[in-house]
């Protein structure tokens, strides 16, 4: 079972106070003496009381304490002062700690403010244009640090990628996108078939010369534009050819 904590304060009851004193002295005698054996150190301690005419001493004796205590005394007067400690030391020392802890959760609490602010504003409950100009600071300086995380890890990424890749960029493609070619303007009047739709057949081979099986693509599924769904194929002709491929204007002669 742990001890209950004690709270600092000045004990009003004399008694309470008084049995406090003994205990505690002892205690405190009783840990200078360890750490003196454990650490082996030179260590006195001299405790003036209300309750006794003379004060408290270890070691036991005097002699041993009045020799440390003139060691001390021929010390330099900042090499005596470094790390002393005194009532009033302790409670300034425990005053900071308390006020630096208050800063903290208090930086702590606006920063959970700003970002429920941000939410908000995310989802429609508050409008940016109506909030006044501190919590506006805020919010942009919010923004501001997203927008630094999110170029640090699209910067991440990038590295990523790059060392991927061999330390280079990213290989460009082999064929580069060819230019529309110009509009055909020499379409006879009243043409049909293959003559009414060169545009089209521009651009079936435009694309496909970027693959080896091109003429494969242009006879199966380009094979709509050369003929309309009325008409027989065309046939092939004595030297093989195909007799759509006698049509002056068809572009691949």
């Amino acid at each position: 079972m742990s001890r209950k904590k004690v709270k600092l304060q000045w004990i009003a009851n004399d008694a309470a106070r008084r049995a406090t004193f003994k205990k505690r002295r002892k205690g405190l005698l009783k840990k200078v003496q360890e750490l003196s054996i454990l650490c082996n150190i030179k260590a006195c301690m001299v405790v003036y009381g209300p309750y006794d005419p003379q004060p408290e001493v270890w070691p036991s004796g005097g002699d041993e304490a009045a020799a440390l205590l003139r060691g001390f005394r021929r010390l330099p007067e900042h090499e005596q002062s470094r790390r002393r400690l005194d009532q009033e030391g302790f409670l300034r020392l425990r005053a900071e700690k308390m006020r630096e802890q208050i800063e903290k959760e208090k930086k702590a609490s606006r920063e959970l403010q700003v970002e429920l602010l941000f939410a908000h504003c995310l989802n429609g409950a508050r409008k940016v244009e109506d909030l006044p100009m501190e919590e506006t600071t805020a919010l942009a300086c919010l923004v501001e640090m997203k927008l630094k995380e999110v170029n640090a890890k699209l910067d991440s990424l990038r590295g990523q990628q790059t060392n991927s890749t061999g330390g280079g960029a990213l290989a460009s493609p082999i064929v580069a996108p060819l230019q529309p070619l110009p509009p055909v303007d020499f379409l006879p009047e009243g043409g049909g078939g293959a003559c009414q739709r060169l545009p089209e057949l521009y651009m079936a081979a435009a694309e496909g010369m970027r693959r080896p099986d091109w003429i494969m693509e242009m006879m199966v599924p380009y094979s709509h534009l050369f003929y309309d769904g009325n008409y027989s194929a065309p046939a092939l002709m004595d030297d093989g050819r195909s007799s759509w491929t006698i049509d002056p204007y068809f572009p691949f002669h």
